[in-house]
């Protein structure tokens, strides 16, 4: 009966670890719509368009800075560096246009409003760079995989033609121990007379 509790248990961790940060993106998107609807007199579409726009560069922003910073823990001293500064300025500029179009804005609609908008660019720009910096970072994965397979070819023609060498070969028949290399003739020999 526990490990069936256990098992249930587990099932509902995981799916909340997997539902809950597809949740979490949908209360910021209401508060930044219903203030840009009300502080900004934005019409209803571009209301939720703006809540929308805001947590999806968030979730693309975070996302490009974890996968750098993983790609950074992980790359080889000969791997190029990737940006992850920039993209965490950039999951920065999330920060603080979400904060400042749902928080300060309705606590200062009067002050702000006029200024409101400018923050609609800097969080444009915050997106472009983060599908700039995924395609970079695309591109880079892509190059070292090319030199990995570039470097495992070089190795394998090096070792083929290390085996094809008279000293390989000779290495193969017993090398300079000379029973070894009679019994590697014998054995030749023997192939040879039992196809006939």
């Amino acid at each position: 009966m526990i490990a069936f509790i256990d098992s249930i248990e587990a099932i509902l961790v995981s799916l909340a670890a997997r539902l809950g940060p597809w949740l979490a993106p949908i209360p910021p998107a209401y508060f930044i719509a219903r203030s840009a609807q009300k502080n900004l007199h934005a019409p209803d579409w571009v209301a939720l368009a703006v809540g929308l726009a805001v947590e999806a560069v968030g979730i693309a922003t975070v996302h490009n800075s974890l996968v750098l910073y993983d790609y950074m823990r992980e790359k080889r001293q000969s791997d190029p560096p990737a940006p992850l500064g920039l993209s965490l300025a950039l999951a920065g500029v999330y920060l603080i246009t979400g904060i400042s179009l749902s928080v300060f804005l309705e606590a200062w609609p009067t002050l702000l409003s006029p200024y409101a908008p400018a923050l609609f660019f800097l969080l444009a720009g915050a997106g472009y760079g983060s599908l700039a910096i995924s395609a970079d970072q695309s591109r880079r994965e892509a190059e070292i995989a090319r030199g990995k397979a570039r470097t495992r070819e070089r190795r394998d023609e090096r070792q083929a033609v290390r085996l094809s060498s008279p000293q390989a070969q000779k290495k193969e028949a017993g090398g300079d121990d000379p029973l070894a290399a009679l019994v590697s003739q014998w054995s030749e020999k023997e192939g040879v007379n039992n196809g006939k």
